[in-house]
């Protein structure tokens, strides 16, 4: 197994073309290309120490899916509430603003199944429920407890709620989320969390990184080799989009709502290499997506409208 690892508090993430079977069985060679973390609690910071080695998180990626897998050597049953969790910060901005409910917990809590809940910045909280939108399953036995999952990633019109991990990382440019990963007992304790225990532990600001890519170098920066989408995270008015090309190709630019609704399409025809500024219609206060399509290629993006 490979684990791919960039610095203590970042995880690069592998594209798989064989995605892992979600059974709640680790089968043999399923999660051979995933990046692994060990997890486990070695600090002890809650009275029950654990060992290196005795909760790992395997995590790999396809166009469509987050998929992970806990596997914690503890025999608890599930019913037990035994919790693997993650938090996910979609932009990786260090907070969830205010008036952005679609970051925020994702937990298996119990044998009702996933469930999704949204924070605040002063950590109210709402949405606790199933999302009936993430494949999962959870077994116990022979001293293990895991859980295997798949998490959808983003399309133009579905980063609605916090079931939904709002990235992209299929058109050639990796993509970087924040994340905190845990798992809580009952019986146990917490048995293991990523990259720090945190109080509060859903305050965004000391998440780590996942750095999902679909392949070949995985710097955000130096020479632009590959098209590029940008556009500010939030905007108070009118605002921009950046689209840089490499060589000259045709470019279709849409602006889609939550719900999927086409907003605007600024954009459709054959446009020169280097970086493109594009006005960007008046939009009402909200979430939007931006859509681009380069060539073969296809970028997606999300702005927060606030007024």
């Amino acid at each position: 197994m490979i684990a791919f690892a960039l610095a203590q508090f970042q995880v690069l993430v592998p594209p798989t073309t064989h995605p892992p079977t979600i059974d709640g069985v680790l089968a043999q060679g399923e999660w051979d290309s995933a990046a692994i973390i060990d997890i486990s609690d070695t600090l002890g910071v809650d009275g029950n120490p654990e060992e290196p080695g005795d909760c790992l998180v395997y995590v790999v990626h396809d166009r469509f899916y987050l998929y992970m897998a806990f596997d914690c050597l503890k025999d608890t049953a599930l019913s037990g509430h035994s919790q693997p969790s993650a938090a996910f910060d979609d932009d990786n901005s260090g907070k969830w603003p205010k008036s952005d409910t679609t970051e925020g917990i994702n937990a298996l809590g119990s044998d009702n199944g996933w469930f999704c809940s949204w924070w605040l910045e002063d950590f109210t909280w709402g949405g606790w429920y199933p999302a009936n939108q993430v494949i999962y399953s959870f077994s116990e036995g022979l001293g293990h407890v895991v859980c295997e999952w798949a998490i959808y990633l983003l399309s133009p019109h579905a980063d609605s709620g916090p079931q939904f991990i709002g990235t992209n990382a299929v058109s050639g440019w990796e993509d970087t989320i924040g994340v905190h990963l845990f798992y809580a007992d009952d019986e146990w304790g917490l048995i293991g969390y990523w990259p720090q225990n945190l109080s509060p532990w859903y305050d965004p600001a000391g998440y780590g990184e996942f750095i999902l890519f679909p392949g070949g170098t995985v710097s955000e920066g130096g020479v632009l080799e590959r098209p590029l989408l940008s556009v500010p995270p939030v905007v108070s008015g009118s605002f921009e989009a950046m689209v840089y090309l490499p060589a000259p190709a045709r470019v279709s630019l849409s602006v889609y709502s939550p719900s999927g609704a086409l907003m605007a399409h600024p954009v459709e025809g054959l446009c020169g290499p280097g970086t493109h500024t594009i006005p960007i219609p008046k939009m009402p206060s909200g979430a939007f997506f931006l859509r681009a399509e380069v060539g073969n290629s296809v970028l997606l993006k999300k702005v927060l409208v606030i007024r």
